[in-house]
């Protein structure tokens, strides 16, 4: 018999070096240009002059406590990271193998998941850190005075985990479809209506969705 523990120990390498901090800045950095691009760097410019404003009021203890909030918003990044892009993979193999057609795919498992107060009830961790970044938000703004500037800083916060479940969904997505074309060569053609349908939901143009698909054989793993 095989060791199947030790092919575990193997994948949960493999789920690591795939999550990793490097990744999880090289999809803020593309939303954050995407942004910018888009005529909404404000957002950025926003939070960036509210961060400093904030910062300038806050006395040591409170530096500390907003470098914490900052953290759990981070690590809540990292989860919706990890979360969108297993589900982007799922929504393309079931679109594979089901026929399924629908363009409401991002809708459905993550709208209606981790970000509906009914569906995340399994996310405890992340509702957890969630309540404790909302609490010291409202701490720091009450003693600093700074409403303003904090709510400046959460929306910037709630924008990139947005934008991170979006793009992470986009990745994982098309990661899948790239991995059955090689088994599959002829899965761009089949499922061509389902895949123009999930990008325009994710709000990601054909051209950008063309370029994903540019391996007519497949990941080259």
């Amino acid at each position: 018999m095989h060791d199947s523990m030790g092919m575990q120990k193997i994948l949960a390498d493999l789920y690591r070096r795939l999550f990793t901090d490097e990744m999880a800045e090289a999809i803020l950095e593309a939303q954050k240009q995407g942004l910018w691009e888009d005529g909404y760097g404000f957002l950025e410019q926003r939070y960036q002059d509210g961060r400093l404003a904030l910062f300038r009021s806050c006395s040591d203890a409170q530096k500390a406590a907003l470098d914490e909030m900052e953290r759990l918003y981070q690590e809540n990044m990292r989860y919706a990271m990890s979360f969108a892009f297993q589900r982007g993979m799922f929504a393309a193999f079931r679109q594979y193998f089901t026929s399924d057609s629908t363009g409401a795919l991002f809708s459905e498992l993550i709208e209606g998941s981790i970000l509906d107060a009914e569906g995340r009830r399994h996310c405890a961790p992340y509702i957890r850190r969630e309540e404790a970044a909302r609490e010291l938000a409202g701490q720091l703004a009450e003693q600093t005075g700074r409403e303003r500037e904090m709510a400046a800083i959460t929306s910037g916060w709630s924008q990139w985990e947005y934008g991170t479940l979006t793009y992470s969904f986009y990745l994982g997505y098309h990661a899948a479809v790239m991995l059955i074309d090689g088994v599959d060569p002829e899965t761009g053609r089949k499922m061509a209506q389902q895949i123009a349908a999930t990008d325009e939901e994710l709000g990601f143009l054909p051209s950008e969705a063309a370029e994903m698909q540019a391996n007519p054989k497949g990941l080259d793993i």
